[in-house]
């Protein structure tokens, strides 16, 4: 495995890259099959009341919402490949040091210590629900800038796993997490596919 002084931005934008042009290919091809194509929208009930899922009580976006005269279908993505690099170990500060594994941008498993503190998940939910409100991304009109969701968090021994799809959400925000959590007294993370050996975390 390689050591990098590099940022987590260094090592992910290729990934977030990759995914974020598959999902400008797939609207494209959405809006010439279809009279209206919303995308990255908040998932609701048939009320109009936002959908909560999972522990931590979380609204999620899905990818297009697209209508075909009184047809309406939701749409989401998943990338095709994983973007494959090799494992690097990063340390963001004197007391932070992150793994990655390749992983894709719709589907990042993150793996910390549980530790004593309950205010990990705390602070996990509040950076979900601060970059879930749209920050509108201004080389591109079509994404919000958002994240779209997370699974669990899953206990796996003295570890809290979580699965997000980082959505449209750029590199800076997953930094945001690692440093949120660092100051919850995180000391090691790891990002990335390695985790798929452990079961898989559901909503």
């Amino acid at each position: 495995m390689a050591r990098s002084d590099s940022s987590v931005e260094v090592v992910i934008d290729p990934v977030r890259s990759k995914h974020l042009t598959h999902f400008e290919q797939e609207l494209n091809a959405s809006l010439d099959r279809h009279s209206k194509v919303e995308s990255e929208v908040v998932r609701r009930s048939e009320q109009g009341v936002i959908i909560r899922d999972g522990v931590l009580n979380l609204p999620s976006r899905t990818d297009f919402r697209c209508l075909r005269g009184e047809a309406e279908t939701q749409r989401d993505l998943r990338s095709p490949t994983v973007t494959e690099f090799e494992p690097v170990e990063l340390s963001l500060s004197k007391t932070l040091s992150v793994t990655v594994f390749p992983f894709n941008w719709d589907e990042l498993k993150i793996s910390f210590d549980s530790g004593d503190d309950h205010k990990r998940l705390l602070r996990l939910r509040m950076w979900y629900l601060e970059w879930f409100l749209p920050r509108r991304d201004p080389s591109n009109s079509a994404l919000k800038g958002v994240l779209h969701s997370i699974r669990g968090p899953k206990r796996n021994g003295n570890l809290w796993q979580v699965c997000i799809d980082m959505g449209s959400a750029p590199s800076s925000a997953l930094t945001e997490l690692l440093l949120a959590l660092e100051s919850r007294g995180v000391s090691e993370l790891t990002l990335g596919t390695e985790l798929d050996k452990v079961e898989s975390i559901e909503t």
